[in-house]
């Protein structure tokens, strides 16, 4: 047979980088290997075909390489090869990791174990065989610190041979933080962690907001540091004085039997010869580096060295509060800052304010009242000689343009702050004044093109040269970009001319990332890994590249390549006149002596004086008839909907039409429900009638305007897309505020007659409560007092994304039933939820429950309604297989059963309703307050019978009157 091409051994593989899995994104997976519950490896589901059919061609190829063939002649430790596994005779893909002289330590790269192989079974990787990346991803879980031999077992019980749902919580050095869950939904970190509390030390006892006396016991630099409680001290002595005296007896210790790291343990520190409480951090050969946990240093000892800690000590908590500074980076400090924190700290004592609870905590330190976090700023970049950029024609190019060098030397000893998580650059600024000289910069067609202003070229060179300074020689850790989402801000290199521009990240697919040019418009697809941060000072500047559509004109194909001519012709210098101002704005444009609008289309409404017009605010009326004589005009995808229009100060009707929380829910005034209704079936009908063709939504960004199809009703509605993921799109649906994810074949463009509409759902937050996380419950609570009821509601005049709103129901103040803030007194709905065994919103008799019968839906009169006071009990599920009855479906995944076992019961119970209820004067056990999920007994009126109920949904043409009643 003939030999293959081959790998040098300096060639190291592909992996998967981790940052094409941002924070949150989740995937199919499965755990091939499993040391520590800090150190597994995951094979993605999705990759299963590839690396069966590489695994073939493999076994083909090495299987029957014998003697020299393929032989690894200097093995490089790194270095790529394939190995045969001595367990299954089979042969993988491995690399070096040390080598003896008749032996070979490999890494099996697509599944994540090593071995231990002899020579002649290692072999060349030939070059087709390295096309696939590494498929073994390294993962830790999320939540859980330390690790041990129980916690590893469980965690290979609780997923032996299970798919798994793996949810991205954190890109660690070299792998990810992950949360497992199996398909069903079982929490996989819980179940380890419930094993982990009696086999690994417990973390250091602290509150959020916690202010503490102390001292600094550890710096590792003022991203890392450790501080004790000074109420701890003594406390800490007397357990060093004990573990002395036990762990140096060996009649008293035991050795561990296996050590991995993240496994807790006692080690003998070196400067001292004291036995300590410690943490496996990594190991090598016979050697470990161990994490003395009540104090944050480490050192470097034996393995076979090692003690097993004690019952009773591993269940003492940790002394030692891991810490950073508030405000400041956690990498990337000098030896010098850790020699400047730790002759600070070198004091008997200091104050210690701990902001939050997680681990590492972020902290202030003060000395003698100084704050010490003010003395240190994030580190500097690398000093750089950059080139800059010419200030002539900077505006003149159709995309980024290559800087002319020249040697102007940069140097900082602060790097600048970066931009603040969750901003964007702040869009281009409308321009004023008529005609106004453009440049335009990049151009997809007639309806969306970029343009600058000649008036801003001196602060594009400006700005130019400043992100060429900052960027040109920045190293590979420096202002890294995390958590890749689309919409996000970024600077990015642009492949044609090498150079850095400001961009926002479009779309994701697998390691690249397609971005747009915000001073320029234009797009390139470049690797994610070469994403910078932008620096605050760049996020504080407008973008320069305003997007833009000729008003008016409607091009044919010919005209469209006329009109494009003109637009790309880079020495062209045009005249441009605003029209309308909006996401994308409305323009004339004259070249030379020629109107481009009005040569192409049908005239234009010109502005008076140079204004550009306003835009219509109010509401349209829309006509649910579909006029198909006349073809519509599609907008460009980038012009976006009006916002909606709704009274400010005045008392209005309102119906909720979705809620995430009290502080992020949408509503529809109630006046505008026929103009809703209509709107919604002229959209339906005239989507519905289009061909897979037809208006097809290319090039999907975030932010653009679109038309999508609802999947669980499959209608069409106005949406603006929120995500890009691949071919997968998250819109929301600006009507009603919930949203959904699509295909891109489950987009079309909007039509300038439906964007020229408000849009109906105003985004809203309760007036009063701060934002924060809400719990399920208080969700659910809100949710159930808003949906599908006419509330009043008094908007705010204010600008912001949420609009501050005062909600009442029946005269009560919403805004008073939930918690203003996270330490606040216990909301009144929380209230009634402590006291529902015993009182409602009066108090009832006291009532008796027993396990609930049918579930079906029914309207009644509240005249017809008794509440109970407190929830029925949940239904007794048998195991097994047992005779049911179903007495109610709405479909076949909703549906009611009753066991066949209790239809005496059931029997019984309704007769004793029925006699009950039915003798029940009119004033009898009088209630006058209903709220959504309240248990009570009603009528139903097909029967005039009494069961048990539970109120669904409170219909206000129904008022509450004096002949509620509670129940016994």
């Amino acid at each position: 047979s003939t030999e293959t091409g081959r790998l040098s051994a300096a060639t190291a593989y592909k992996s998967l980088d981790q940052n094409q899995f941002p924070i949150g994104y989740k995937i199919k997976a499965e755990i091939v290997h499993a040391e520590t519950t800090a150190g597994f490896w995951i094979q993605l589901s999705g990759h299963m075909d590839k690396l069966d059919a590489l695994m073939g061609t493999l076994e083909e190829r090495y299987s029957q390489a014998s003697g020299d063939l393929y032989a690894l002649r200097n093995p490089t430790v790194g270095g790529p090869c394939v190995a045969k596994y001595s367990v299954d005779g089979g042969w993988y893909r491995a690399k070096v990791l040390s080598t003896t002289p008749q032996k070979i330590h490999v890494f099996f790269v697509d599944y994540g174990n090593t071995d231990w192989v002899t020579k002649s079974d290692v072999k060349e990787l030939s070059k087709e065989c390295a096309d696939l990346a590494m498929q073994a991803l390294k993962c830790s879980l999320q939540g859980v610190e330390f690790s041990s031999p129980e916690a590893t077992k469980k965690l290979n019980e609780l997923t032996e041979n299970k798919t798994l749902i793996v949810e991205v919580s954190d890109h660690l050095q070299d792998g990810i933080s992950v949360l497992l869950k199996d398909e069903v939904g079982k929490n996989i970190n819980e179940g380890v962690k419930e094993v982990l509390t009696t086999t690994t030390y417990p973390p250091a006892e602290f509150k959020r907001g916690e202010e503490i006396e102390g001292v600094c016991s550890h710096v590792n630099s003022p991203g890392s540091f450790y501080v004790q409680k000074a109420d701890k001290l003594d406390e800490l002595a007397t357990l060093s004085d004990a573990m002395l005296s036990l762990y140096d007896d060996p009649a008293s210790y035991k050795s561990m039997e296996e050590v991995a790291v993240g496994f807790p343990c006692v080690a003998k520190y070196c400067e001292d010869g004291a036995y300590y409480r410690a943490v496996v951090a990594s190991i090598d050969g016979p050697k470990a580096v161990v994490t003395f946990i009540d104090y944050g240093n480490q050192d470097t000892v034996e393995t076979s060295a090692l003690r097993l800690p004690t019952p009773e000590h591993l269940q003492i908590p940790s002394f030692a509060v891991h810490c950073h500074f508030s405000g400041l980076p956690t990498s990337g400090w000098s030896d010098k800052d850790k020699e400047t924190l730790d002759t600070l700290v070198d004091v008997d004592s200091l104050t210690v304010l701990l902001e939050n609870d997680k681990i590492p905590s972020s902290t202030v330190l003060i000395v003698n009242g100084e704050k010490l976090n003010d003395k240190f700023k994030a580190p500097s970049p690398k000093t750089a000689t950059v080139a800059q950029t010419p200030t002539v024609k900077a505006v003149e190019q159709s995309q980024p343009a290559a800087p002319t060098p020249s040697a102007t030397s940069v140097a900082s000893s602060v790097a600048p702050p970066v931009m603040t998580a969750g901003a964007i650059y702040p869009p281009a600024k409308p321009p004023t004044g008529a005609p106004l000289t453009v440049f335009v910069t990049h151009a997809d067609s007639p309806k969306s093109f970029y343009v600058q202003l000649e008036s801003d070229s001196d602060a594009i060179a400006e700005i130019t040269d400043k992100i060429q300074a900052t960027y040109s020689n920045l190293g590979p850790s420096d202002l890294i970009l995390e958590n890749h989402t689309s919409g996000k801000p970024c600077v990015a290199k642009f492949s044609e001319d090498e150079a850095w521009y400001r961009a926002v990240i479009t779309k994701l697919a697998g390691s690249q990332v397609t971005v747009r040019f915000v001073d320029f418009g234009n797009s390139d697809t470049i690797d994610r890994t070469t994403l910078k941060s932008p620096t605050a000072e760049l996020a504080s500047l407008p973008c320069y590249a305003v997007h833009c559509t000729l008003a008016g004109v409607d091009a044919n194909e010919e005209q469209t390549k006329e009109i494009m001519a003109t637009l790309n012709d880079e020495e062209a210098v045009l005249s441009m006149t605003l029209i309308s101002v909006g996401k994308t704005c409305e323009v004339k444009l004259v070249s030379g002596d020629v109107d481009l609008n009005q040569k192409y289309g049908s005239g234009v409404i010109e502005p008076e004086v140079g204004q550009p017009i306003e835009k219509q605010s109010s509401v349209s009326t829309v006509s649910s008839a579909v006029d198909v004589s006349v073809a519509p005009t599609v907008a460009s995808t980038t012009q976006a909907y009006l916002p909606p229009s709704y009274p400010c100060g005045s008392e209005v009707s309102v119906y909720s039409t979705h809620s995430e929380s009290p502080v992020e829910f949408y509503l529809q005034l109630a006046e505008q429900e026929e103009q809703i209704t209509a709107l919604a079936e002229k959209v339906a009908a005239e989507y519905g009638s289009l061909g897979e063709h037809d208006r097809v939504f290319a090039n999907p960004e975030v932010g653009s305007s679109c038309v999508a199809k609802f999947d669980e009703d499959e209608n069409w509605y106005r949406a603006r897309i929120k995500a890009v993921n691949g071919d997968n799109c998250d819109v929301l649906f600006v009507d009603y505020g919930n949203s959904t994810t699509v295909t891109t074949a489950g987009l079309k463009q909007a039509t300038t007659e439906i964007l020229a509409i408000p849009i109906m759902a105003v985004p809203c937050t309760l007036q009063g409560i701060e934002q924060r996380s809400w719990t399920d419950e208080l969700k659910i609570q809100f949710n159930d007092l808003i949906m599908e009821a006419e509330i009043l509601a008094v908007f705010a005049e204010d600008k912001n994304d949420l609009i501050s709103v005062k909600l009442t129901n029946e005269g009560k103040d919403l805004s008073e039933m939930f918690p203003k803030s996270e330490n606040s007194e216990k909301s009144e709905i929380e209230v009634m939820e402590k006291s529902e065994k015993s009182e409602t919103q009066v108090v009832p008799e006291s009532s008796e429950t027993v396990s609930a019968a049918t579930t079906q839906e029914a309207d009644t009169s509240l005249d017809d309604v008794i509440l109970v006071n407190k929830p029925y009990l949940g239904p007794e599920v048998p195991r097994g297989e047992v005779p049911v009855f179903s007495p109610y479906s709405d479909s076949p995944t909703r549906f009611y059963l009753q066991l066949a076992e209790q239809e005496d019961k059931l029997a019984t119970l309704a007769d004793k309703l029925l006699a009950e209820y039915g003798a029940l004067k009119e004033g009898d056990r009088g209630l006058k307050t209903v709220i959504k999920g309240m248990s009570c007994v009603a009528k139903f009126d097909e029967d005039d019978s009494w069961y048990r109920a539970k109120v669904t949904l409170r219909k206000h043409s129904h008022r509450p009157t004096n002949q509620l009643k509670s129940a016994n």
